[in-house]
């Protein structure tokens, strides 16, 4: 298993959340701020499909926590 943790502006969080479970995703925590934080948990075989995918869906402005998209 996998845990991700990624901040988008609010924008696009709805659809993080129905990517998150269309991957199979255990939200794990969400905290709202200035942008909102959400930490998932998933197999380790379906992560590299969902980083790239919510990287499309915030056209970028994902911001991914130490360690979870393996840059």
């Amino acid at each position: 298993m996998r845990i991700l943790r990624v901040t988008v502006p609010y924008a696009v969080e709805g659809a993080l959340r129905r990517e998150f479970e269309a991957h199979g995703a255990t939200l794990e925590d969400v905290r709202h701020g200035g942008d909102v934080e959400l930490t998932v948990q998933l197999p380790e075989d379906r992560a590299a499909s969902l980083i790239a995918r919510v990287d499309d869906l915030s056209q970028g402005r994902a911001v991914w926590g130490a360690g979870s998209d393996g840059r």
